[in-house]
């Protein structure tokens, strides 16, 4: 049998990737910046092959995988979307970081500790993306200061 904080760290891995999974996606389709909008893909599909080690694991205790996500960000800006994302990387970094303190199987902490690791560079790749959608907003322009008014 699977000890229980790795148990417990597992499930709430399946639970936090498929979140991340559905979020990355569905944001990937809203922003229309092509860079953004590929590389929350990519992340998305680096977060299947968490969620798909995590199940694996699970499944090869006899543990039944628990389907059900955690949250997932409905910010409507693709700014406010990336900020949630940063945050999301570093408080799941940071939750693997506290499992990793209680779970027992060497092996598991392993795996566990090379998610964290994959989760630590989304949360910089999500501040460049930041960083680059800043870059790209126009900033300080109204409707007023491109109409003819004034000439």
């Amino acid at each position: 049998p699977i000890p229980s904080p790795d148990r417990r760290a597992l499930e709430w891995g399946v639970q936090h990737e498929y979140a991340a999974i559905l979020q990355y996606l569905l944001r990937s389709f809203l922003i229309r910046d092509d860079e953004v909008s590929r590389e929350l893909e990519m992340q998305a599909i680096n977060e299947m092959q968490h969620m798909g080690w995590l199940a694996e694991e699970l499944a090869g205790h006899g543990v039944e995988i628990p389907f059900e996500p955690h949250g997932v960000d409905r910010s409507e800006s693709p700014v406010d979307m990336l900020r949630a994302d940063v945050t999301l990387e570093h408080d799941t970094a940071d939750k693997y970081g506290e499992f990793l303190t209680t779970m027992q199987d060497e092996e598991l902490k392993e795996l566990l500790s090379t998610i964290r690791d994959h989760e630590l560079y989304h949360e910089k790749l999500f501040s460049r993306l930041l960083a680059r959608l800043g870059r790209l907003s126009p900033r300080g322009w109204t409707v007023g200061s491109l109409s003819d008014e004034g000439e």
